[in-house]
Formats: C-alpha cells, structure tokens, sequence
C-alpha cells in the first residue's frame, strides 16, 4: 500500500513501477484524498484505490479519522508492505501500520520541510520527521543530500537509512516520455502557436509549486531586472499556488500582469510536450528531497540553473549539465545571462543532462534496488 495525500502526485512517486511489480505477483493499493484521478490512476494500473483524506495541514480530528480508515483498510486487505510519502501522509501511515502490526514499514524522505521553517514550526516538522522515522522500519532517502542530513539531525538509525542507487524513489523515464525526439515538430509547432512563442525568443521556464521555498521571490525579482537589458525573451511559469506558502500578492500580481510571463497552471498530462517551450529551467529552490523537474528537463536535452540546497545539489553537475546560483536575484541574473549569450554552451550542457540522467536515473535500475533491499523480491525474477 502506497499511502499520500493527493492523487496528482502519484504518477510522478509511483509510476509505472506497479506493472513492473505486479509481473512478479505484487499487489498495489493506493491511499489517497478522494478524487477522481485516483480512481483512473488505479484503474489503468490495475491497482486498488482506497480513498482515505489526508490533509497537508494538521487537523487533529480528521487526522485521527486517516489513521482510523487506514488501519480498517490494511486489516481488510492484509497488507504486507506499507509505503509512505511526503511528511503527512507518511506520519499516518506509518501510525497506522504500526496499530496493525504490519512489519514492513517504508516511510520515503523526499524533503526536509523544517530546512526553511522557522519558530515553533520548525520544532513540530523536526520531531514529526523523528517520530515517522522511529514508526518506520525502513527511510529511503530520495538523495544523498537528503541522506547526510537525515544522519546529522538523527532523523533515523543508520540501519534503517537508505539511499536507492542514485537517488529518487521512481526514476526518470528518459527513454520513452521524456525524450525530445518521440515529440513530433508539428505538436512543437502547435504548443508554441498555443502560448504565442515565437522560434527567435529565449524562453526561461519553472516548473513547480508556486510557493516561497522554491524561490519564486527571488526569481521575480531576477526576472524584472533580466527584462532591463531589452532582450527578446519569455517566463513560461508552469505549476499551482500552493496555500501553505503561497507568495506575496504583489508577486503574484506580477505574474498576472507581466505581459513577458506565460503563467500557465497546473499540468496533469502531456508535460514532456510543455517542456519543448522552454530553453533553459531555473529552480533557486531553497529546499528539495530531488527536484524531478530538474531531471525531466534534463531528460529533455535543457539545460538546468538551481542553486546548491539539499536536493538541488544532487540533480546537476556545475558547468557540465546546468550552473548552480546563490539564492540571490542579480546571481540568478548572471547565469540566466549567460545562457543567453551562449547558445552553444547551453546546448551543450542540455544534451549532457540527458546522459547524466540516463546514466544515473533508470527507472529499472531504482526499481531492481528497491524490489531486492526492501520488498526483498527473489533474485531469480531479475
């Protein structure tokens, strides 16, 4: 059982990995809020939807009632395995088989919330990555950066911290989606007719929540200093406003009214088509577990500009497929500068990220480690 909170991030935690599974005689179930992309996402994995709420926010009652579905859903189904992700959804889950008694205890660390929390706050988030760490059997770290601060703050015994070859927990998929050459000219053509793009603009893109932590701030005010300079460039902005750490009204206005920012939405399909737009990704993230928009533009031959924040600075290597940046705007500015007055370079180190996503992000080999060294899945089926 695969435990989040909402279902919209389940092909990018889960993925194809439950066909993979389910060939050598895996049963999934996916727990989630209530939602219609959970039931499709089911049905076309052939897995088992068990909608259950689980609110980011904490809501002591209905958190309660979470960890009470999920026990009656683990009971029910007899489940072997639980998995949890993000902070929330891994505390109940991890709670709830614990009730149950289920030995098998996988909580996935994809991020740090407390890193960039501050007060009280900061307490709570750190004592509930102890607390899900101590209920679990077992942490996979989505990278090591991820992996050495969960061993400096004590966020588990060394026993039970683990790192899956590279890092994420379900890979990049560089082969068959996120590959430039399976996207046809003509759907280029129409997406860029769609956004009113023309061929000789330089377009700078994020992808991502709209929040705080991944430097939307910065970015803005790197963006309006970027547009002094007269150049003929665009900011494709494609993701959702989060509420938990939504930006400032005054940036989101600009992003609104900018005429020089395509602020698209939320994506849930087709993503791969939207990364043709974008010429150069820039995440001054302050925080990450491992940013998998970094490595789908780099799957897609993009070249990459984020800074060296736990998760970030797993996901490039400086001057080979992206440059790392200070959280700092005229930072931001300089590298997004360069970019543009070196064509070539940023070719070049596009087309290195998608061999050093290849290399190191196989979704096979991710899944091989994590079917041998937590489901413990017999060797022969390899």
């Amino acid at each position: 059982m695969h435990v989040v909170s909402v279902a919209e991030s389940l092909p990018v935690l889960v993925g194809d990995q439950i066909e993979y599974f389910s060939k050598m005689g895996v049963n999934f179930f996916l727990a989630c809020t209530p939602s219609d992309e959970l039931v499709r996402f089911a049905a076309v994995r052939n897995a088992t939807p068990i909608p259950v709420e689980i609110r980011r926010d904490i809501t002591i009652f209905k958190d309660i009632k979470s960890v009470w579905q999920l026990v009656r859903a683990i009971k029910k189904y007899n489940i072997d395995f639980v998995i949890g992700h993000t902070p929330k959804g891994s505390f109940i889950a991890m709670l709830a088989a614990n009730i149950c008694g289920v030995r098998q205890r996988i909580y996935v660390r994809h991020g740090l919330l407390f890193e960039t929390s501050k007060g009280w706050r900061y307490y709570l988030f750190k004592n509930i990555e102890r607390l899900t760490g101590l209920l679990s059997k077992k942490i996979v770290c989505v990278s090591e950066s991820v992996l050495t601060l969960s061993k400096k703050e004590k966020l588990g015994g060394k026993e039970k911290l683990v790192l899956l070859n590279n890092g994420t927990f379900n890979g990049v998929d560089a082969i068959k989606r996120f590959n430039r050459q399976h996207i046809s000219l003509e759907a280029i053509d129409f997406i860029k007719q769609k956004y009113q793009i023309d061929h000789d603009e330089f377009i700078y893109g994020f992808i991502g929540r709209l929040v705080n932590d991944k430097g939307l701030n910065e970015l803005v005010a790197a963006w309006k200093r970027i547009l002094s300079f007269k150049i003929k460039v665009k900011l494709v902005i494609i993701g959702r406003i989060d509420f938990r750490d939504k930006p400032s009204p005054a940036v989101l206005d600009y992003l609104h009214s900018e005429p020089s920012i395509i602020l698209i939405g939320h994506i849930s399909t087709s993503i791969n088509l939207y990364y043709t737009l974008i010429d150069v990704l820039v995440l001054p993230s302050h925080r990450e577990g491992l940013p998998t928009v970094v490595l789908e533009a780099s799957a897609m031959e993009i070249p990459v500009i984020t800074t060296k924040a736990t998760g970030c600075i797993d996901s490039i290597i400086d001057g080979v497929t992206g440059l790392f940046c200070k959280l700092k705007p005229e930072d931001i500015v300089d590298k997004m500068l360069f970019y543009f007055n070196d064509r070539s370079m940023a070719n070049f180190h596009g087309k290195n990220g998608r061999h050093f996503v290849i290399e190191r992000f196989s979704p096979t080999n991710i899944w091989d480690e994590f079917g041998k060294k937590i489901l413990k899945i017999n060797d022969s089926f390899y």
